[in-house]
């Protein structure tokens, strides 16, 4: 799945919930030529900012980061979602809480400017190729229909978040072929990059929870060391 970058004049608009608003990652965005909104009442905000991406800073103990991420979905007010945390490698837990909360990426601390910008960026060209109008993408062998975010499975409808979305389709395009680590990583988040499989593991979790609680059959299966499978029989 190749997302065309987005030329438009006018730069995508990202609010960061952030204590520090002359941080070198909000300075790496101001440089990437995106319009950054900063803040740290969120809810209050995006009406006035109509963002396309909301970056948390949920590190400090007094942001009730989960709460936030929730209201947010409630109101289905912003497609994107990004929250910088204290994610241990070893506390799926915590990084699977925010991911069925709606996050679509999680950025552990340290954060690296860098490799934040990076995936902001990428979720953004996602985000803008997802309101390009285009017919349903369907696959009838698992009576599968993706619009936007939201899954028709038989007759039942299931909002995802954009991660989510990408995710099961490149599984579903790969339909019982093992679809590896690696591609997944290049295809949805913009980079192969190893440090990267904790997320990638807590959101094939959290999408598998999504389906199965809505009455689909187990459909994602793991293949120990190689990557992921979506089987239709």
């Amino acid at each position: 799945m190749n997302y065309p970058t987005d030329h438009r004049a006018v730069p995508a608009t990202v609010l960061v919930a952030a204590p520090d608003f002359e941080s070198p990652f909000i300075a790496r965005l101001r440089a990437a030529d995106l319009n950054v909104k900063t803040g740290q009442a969120v809810p209050i905000q995006l009406s006035a900012d109509s963002p396309d991406l909301v970056v948390l800073d949920a590190r400090s103990p007094a942001v009730d980061g989960l709460r936030i991420v929730r209201a947010l979905r409630a109101a289905e007010s912003v497609p994107g979602i990004v929250v910088m945390g204290q994610f241990s490698p070893r506390d799926d837990n915590h990084t699977c809480a925010y991911f069925e909360a709606g996050v679509d990426d999680v950025i552990g601390d340290p954060v690296c400017a860098e490799e934040a910008v990076a995936r902001v960026r990428a979720l953004l060209r996602r985000i803008r190729a997802s309101r390009v109008p285009t017919q349903p993408t369907t696959f009838e062998a698992i009576s599968l229909s993706i619009v936007c975010t939201t899954v028709q499975m038989q007759d039942v409808r299931i909002r995802l978040t954009r991660t989510e979305t990408d995710l099961l389709v490149v599984l579903a395009k790969n339909a019982d072929r093992v679809v590896s680590r690696g591609q997944l990583l290049q295809t949805v988040w913009g980079f192969p990059t190893e440090a990267k499989n904790n997320v990638l593991n807590t959101c094939i979790y959290t999408l598998r929870r999504k389906l199965e609680s809505h009455g689909a059959p187990h459909l994602i299966h793991t293949v120990r060391g190689v990557g992921f499978s979506l089987r239709t029989r």
